[in-house]
């Protein structure tokens, strides 16, 4: 009785241990996800603004440069709503290497806020974006500027 004991313990000794092994090798090819409250990097950005930038934009349109930033981001591949998310993952899986380049995020806040009439002045524009990837780079979320690609 005890020699049965004894292999079923090992076995499932053997078993566990194994499937720690599979788990951990499999968590550290996952990247880690950050997850971003909007509200807090609202409150970031607005505390950030130049005093002049300050006073023509509200909390509100600030949340919404932000919003449009990260669809932008989402677009690319490079960020997510959590969970499934088919259009980021399509949007990933289209190219090698994903970029999401500021200048090409700036042309499209300043084209979605000249469309919606919301009167900001292009500054504007360009201070919560840059408030906003310093915001997501002290969270973790975006690493730093790639300098030079490779295709080949």
């Amino acid at each position: 009785m005890w020699v049965y004991i004894s292999i079923a313990s090992v076995t499932v000794i053997t078993l566990a241990w194994f499937f720690v092994v599979m788990v951990s090798a499999r968590l550290r090819q996952t990247p880690a996800q950050t997850v971003l409250d909007i509200e807090e990097a609202v409150e970031f950005i607005a505390d950030n603004l130049p005093k002049e930038v300050s006073m023509r934009v509200t909390h509100d349109e600030v949340r919404l440069l932000l919003r449009w930033q990260i669809t932008y981001f989402r677009k690319r591949g490079v960020a997510s709503y959590g969970g499934i998310d088919a259009e980021a993952e399509a949007a990933a899986s289209r190219n090698k290497t994903v970029i999401a380049h500021e200048d090409d995020l700036l042309d499209e806040l300043i084209r979605r806020s000249q469309k919606s009439a919301l009167g900001l002045e292009v500054v504007d524009i360009v201070c919560v974006v840059d408030l906003g990837i310093q915001f997501l780079r002290n969270i973790g979320a975006i690493g730093n500027q790639i300098s030079e690609i490779n295709d080949g």
